[in-house]
């Protein structure tokens, strides 16, 4: 079969990738009207930076099934720090876990007339919800040009005018001190070079009564013990997810509890997820794994199933044995 012909449940890659996106707008806070109507834009948008690489939607749904990126880099590549950022500078990923997102706005304190700072905001899907959910200013940075150049599209189809973006390395900031309510650093800690001057300059842009939600994969798991056992054994080390980005390190609640304390940071909540894809996710590469990410939340039949199978993700047990972690922090010492 063709990569033009590929159909998902009967739908075309377009169609399925709307719906799946709408569902996490709708899910982030939006209407059913206003999620659809975003998630038409974000994929059209999605489709031209993709077609600028000579790329088509469904070369970008099937690698983002099996758990890979598409670049411009090969991850054979990303052996120095030079050539990692090099990967990122050409990155056409941008796009993160369904449930990143909503999980991400509900342990956030309100958006309303706040400062928002989306540190590696890939495609926008976290930024453009703040600004629609009326945060005062919006700050998208991505090392990434094509990404920021989707994102900047998106803003202006929408009027959205208070969303700025920048072409910015996360570890280089040149942002002026003290001025963000909200920093969100969704799945990028774990591809840092330097991970704790990445926090250090987080906790230096926050306002004192600032607030920090970050979320990592959690190396305390049964994918975490799998990638060890792979970096033991000497082989290429990528992403928990599959071929794709280069992911440098992993993190378990008790090291990132101590990162985030000497940079200055206290944690006011620790929230695990996914708990269940453990299982799934330990042979990446299939295209169903892959789909195990999505199909909850386009049909509500498989989303109420997995609520009751998964209910045990907000005790204690799942909070520090999750797929990914989701903190929300705040400054000390300000």
């Amino acid at each position: 079969m063709e990569m033009g012909e590929w159909k998902i449940l009967g739908e075309t890659v377009e169609e399925f990738m709307v719906r799946w996106n709408a569902v996490t707008f709708q899910l982030g806070g939006l209407s059913e009207f206003s999620a659809r109507k975003l998630a038409i834009i974000y994929i059209k948008e999605l489709k031209t930076s993709l077609e600028s690489y000579g790329l088509t939607l469904t070369n970008f749904f099937v690698n983002l099934s099996r758990g890979g990126s598409i670049s411009a880099v090969r991850v054979a590549d990303t052996t120095t720090p030079l050539k990692i950022k090099e990967f990122y500078r050409h990155n056409l990923w941008g796009t993160s876990i369904p449930y990143t997102v909503p999980i991400a706005l509900d342990m956030s304190p309100p958006l309303e007339g706040k400062t928002v700072l989306d540190m590696g905001c890939g495609f926008g899907r976290l930024s453009l919800l703040c600004a629609l959910k009326k945060a005062a200013h919006v700050v998208a940075i991505d090392l990434s040009e094509p990404l920021i150049q989707s994102l900047e599209r998106t803003a202006r189809t929408l009027h959205l005018s208070n969303i700025d973006t920048y072409i910015m390395d996360i570890e280089n900031l040149t942002l002026e001190p003290n001025q963000f309510d909200l920093i969100y650093c969704c799945e990028v800690i774990e591809h840092l070079i330097n991970p704790m001057k990445a926090l250090h300059l987080m906790h230096s842009l926050l306002k004192p009564t600032g607030s920090l939600i970050l979320s990592t994969p959690n190396g305390l798991n049964l994918v975490g013990f799998k990638q060890s056992l792979l970096k033991i054994l000497h082989y290429n080390w990528t992403s928990p997810y599959g071929v794709g980005q280069p992911e440098l390190r992993m993190f378990t609640p008790m090291t990132l509890r101590s990162l985030l304390s000497t940079c200055g940071f206290e944690i006011k909540s620790l929230r695990g997820a996914e708990f269940l894809d453990n299982l799934a996710i330990l042979y990446p590469g299939s295209f169903a794994t892959g789909l195990l990410q999505f199909l909850p939340l386009l049909f509500p039949v498989i989303r109420r199933i997995k609520s009751e199978l998964t209910r045990f993700e907000r005790t204690i047990f799942a909070k520090n044995f999750g797929l990914e972690m989701f903190i929300h922090a705040f400054p000390l010492s300000k």
